[in-house]
């Protein structure tokens, strides 16, 4: 879909900054007006997106919007990988990790001994793609060597709650699941965080992979999805563990071990913590962007 920004052409003249940074995505038709107005005046223009599509055929289009700027600034490293294959300079490609505040996070990080934590984790819309079937199935068929104390805490809401509801109702494990809805703010996400000690990926992971993570909470992740850019974060065996995609067997062996293992998902959870903050933090977006105006302001 064709995005239009009809009056950024003019708020460019208007303000004549030193830089514009835009979106690098060609469906933003109005940004190639902006950068137009930008280039006669003088004005440095920086792209900022996620990286080229993964279709072949559009990859032209985001090499030629590379040769026009002056930098830009990706979501991730394999975005920036991609590009340089391109031809992409790599001097001018600057990565600016999708970011949390960790600030807010530390009024409300105030951890359970790992020992002790009873709870395990997913945060994501209850949607197919997620396949959070496959995570209650697995904790089903642990439960039995598991702690009768622990709890499956699904943080989110959408159209699969009802039939996740009847597939926890299948296994007899209802008391031992628990559904928050959709929570947003840390004062409401923290009592869940500080208390779990895994989280748990059946599908593609975004941001709430780094947020559990700046929480000390480790991750349990499918091989073999669609990942954001966040997936780079995860260091095996450091900060988080890959189990086969769609492989119920698979996740049900990996959490009992990480589950009688709690020295191990405690080194873990450190560590994890550690890459969140140096990597994720908004402090270290702020960094990367201060990069690359340095860069074309130099």
């Amino acid at each position: 879909m064709l995005t239009l920004q009809k009056d950024f052409p003019a708020l460019i003249r208007k303000l004549r900054p030193d830089v514009v940074i835009a979106g690098y995505d060609p469906r933003f038709i109005t940004n190639f007006i902006g950068y137009k107005v930008a280039r006669r005046l003088g004005i440095k223009w920086i792209w900022w997106g996620h990286g080229i599509r993964p279709r072949d055929k559009y990859h032209f289009i985001y090499k030629k919007m590379a040769d026009m700027a002056d930098a830009i600034i990706l979501y991730g490293s394999p975005a920036k990988e991609k590009l340089a294959l391109l031809g992409v300079r790599k001097d001018m490609l600057f990565v600016a990790w999708n970011s949390i505040d960790t600030s807010e996070i530390d009024k409300y990080y105030s951890p359970t001994p790992y020992q002790q934590r009873y709870r395990i984790l997913y945060i994501g819309r209850l949607v197919p793609g997620k396949k959070i079937g496959v995570l209650i199935d697995a904790f089903a068929r642990a439960l039995s060597s598991m702690s009768k104390d622990t709890i499956l805490t699904l943080i989110g809401d959408g159209p699969e709650r009802l039939r996740l509801h009847s597939i926890c109702s299948s296994h007899n494990i209802f008391q031992n699941v628990e559904f928050t809805g959709a929570l947003y703010t840390q004062d409401t996400i923290s009592p869940y965080m500080n208390t779990s000690f895994l989280s748990i990926s059946p599908g593609p992971i975004g941001l709430s992979a780094i947020q559990c993570l700046a929480y000390a909470v480790p991750l349990l992740v499918a091989d073999n999805e669609p990942h954001g850019p966040e997936e780079s974060v995860i260091e095996e065996h450091v900060n988080g563990v890959y189990f086969k995609s769609n492989s119920v067997e698979d996740l049900e062996s990996h959490l009992l071990d990480l589950c009688i293992n709690r020295e191990k998902v405690a080194e873990m959870g450190a560590a994890g913590r550690i890459a969140a903050y140096e990597r994720f933090s908004v402090e270290a977006m702020v960094r990367s962007f201060q990069k690359a105006l340095d860069y074309v302001l130099k």
